[in-house]
């Protein structure tokens, strides 16, 4: 019989679409003395990870996952980050922010169905980040945008200082 921990590690899953603010938000998060013991986990679509740029200070605790969404990568390749993971002390919870295309249905579901991951983590919270600028585009082309709409525990409307109260009513 397969045995999953009683002390599961939470997991904060962050979707957007391209250009969101998801990194900025997650970055901002970071800097908190509260969340220092957090591993990041990033997902990019390319080989290059430009976030590295933005979360340099913080590299040790740094996990990518890059060349393709995660919901396209192998899932072993997924399941060894956690477990990579797992094994650094100090560990209290995790950010996994996801490609602005990745499909929020198919990460969700490996979240909380995959074994690998679940034995030692648990899927506290799914927030996604909308760009008010961009939103009702995403949301009316991209059926990732609605569905990170849909499931999203928490939503954070980023840019807030670009556009009027009044547009984003």
């Amino acid at each position: 019989m397969k045995k999953i921990s009683l002390n599961r590690i939470p997991v904060y899953l962050f979707f957007g679409f391209f250009g969101s603010g998801k990194s900025t938000l997650i970055n901002k998060l970071l800097e908190s003395k509260k969340l220092k013991d957090t591993a990041l986990i990033i997902n990019e679509q390319g080989d290059n990870d430009f976030n590295n740029i933005i979360f340099e200070k913080n590299r040790d605790k740094i996990f990518d996952i890059n060349s393709g969404c995660i919901c396209c990568v192998k899932k072993s390749k997924i399941g060894l980050t956690f477990e990579k993971i797992s094994k650094k002390k100090n560990i209290k919870q995790v950010i996994l922010e996801t490609s602005g295309i990745s499909s929020p249905e198919i990460v969700t579901q490996l979240l909380i169905n995959d074994y690998s991951i679940i034995k030692n983590f648990e899927l506290k919270k799914i927030i996604t980040v909308i760009d008010p600028i961009k939103a009702l585009e995403n949301l009316n082309n991209w059926q990732e945008a609605e569905q990170g709409v849909y499931l999203a525990n928490d939503l954070i409307i980023s840019k807030r200082d670009l556009v009027s109260s009044e547009y984003i009513k």
